[in-house]
């Protein structure tokens, strides 16, 4: 028995019945008639006060909502049909893990009138997921058939950016939950059409989730990753620029690092060595990844003397382990 979402909606029908219960009890214990009146102005003071709360609860959820809507379709403009989406401890309190497949089906699929899903939106439970990796989820009259193989794994923590994971670069960083390291590698961003325009989205979404919000740091850094997918560089720099114009910063280090191989490319020196000290000043967790892309940088860019001494010395600062 719990009484949390979703299963604190069928305690509703006793609210009549604790009504009649409280002026009972009320009228059975208390005789005067003023503290009759001042228990129940306090208790209506209450219930009004947990009211607003809720309410005020419910727009933050709505809010959460149409952040990581928007931001899934900056950095996955388009994504192949059959694709499962899943998400690591999400962060919505009125919305259980399927909530929002329907929304993300409109959205990527608005022509799809057949029961059979082309994407579903799940969470991390092992009841998700068959033995051989088989992802097979029938709500109501609709179902989807797909496979851990062709999935994207994303994680979201405001107000941090949504992070869609990239099995080339996320085993390294250990700051997602534990258990989300053993599935990163299942985590396939191939499957989004990074080169595709959106389409727009219907008018009834729309009408849901409201216009497209301003361009704050998280949209930034969704279209960085989505250009370092590419390997983009040029790309990254332009957008970094803009948001440094901007004086937009980072919430979470991490998403300082497509910013940081896109300085590096570039033969940014200065600009991606700032920021890299500036992520460890923050963290020391990032301390690996952060010697991978110098590492990668040096190995496949065409380096002279002093440029080889540069990533030499940061690497050092960083404390990588020397080839």
């Amino acid at each position: 028995i719990r009484l949390d979402f979703p299963e604190n909606r069928f305690t509703l029908p006793l609210a009549l019945g604790v009504s009649f219960l409280f002026v009972s009890v009320l009228k059975i214990f208390v005789k005067n008639r003023a503290k009759q009146i001042i228990i129940v102005g306090v208790a209506i003071g209450f219930a009004t006060s947990s009211h607003f709360q809720l309410a005020k609860s419910f727009k933050t959820e709505r809010h959460l909502q149409k952040e990581f809507i928007w931001q899934m379709v900056w950095r996955a403009p388009k994504i192949d049909s059959g694709t499962a989406i899943i998400i690591q401890d999400h962060p919505f309190n009125y919305t259980d893990d399927e909530g929002l497949t329907g929304l993300v089906n409109w959205i990527y699929a608005p022509d799809n009138s057949s029961p059979d899903l082309p994407y579903v939106l799940i969470g991390n439970q092992p009841e998700y997921f068959a033995e051989d990796g088989k992802i097979i989820r029938v709500s109501l009259d609709t179902f989807f058939h797909g496979s851990k193989n062709q999935s994207l794994w994303v994680h979201y923590s405001p107000p941090g950016c949504l992070h869609v994971l990239d099995a080339n670069y996320d085993k390294q960083i250990w700051i997602y939950p534990g258990s989300i390291y053993e599935q990163a590698s299942f985590s396939n961003v191939s499957y989004i059409d990074t080169s595709a325009t959106f389409p727009g989205m219907e008018e009834d979404v729309l009408n849901i989730l409201g216009p497209e919000p301003n361009h704050g740091w998280c949209y930034f850094y969704q279209m960085a990753n989505r250009a370092r997918q590419n390997k983009d560089w040029d790309t990254i720099v332009m957008l970094g620029e803009e948001a440094n114009a901007l004086d937009l910063r980072y919430y979470q280090p991490i998403e300082a690092l497509p910013f940081i191989e896109g300085y590096a490319r570039d033969r940014r020196w200065e600009q991606a060595n700032n920021l890299t000290k500036d992520v460890l000043a923050n963290t020391r967790s990032l301390q690996v990844p952060l010697c991978s892309i110098w590492e990668e940088a040096e190995r496949e860019m065409v380096l002279d003397n002093k440029d080889q001494d540069h990533i030499q010395q940061l690497k050092s600062s960083i404390g990588c382990q020397q080839n």
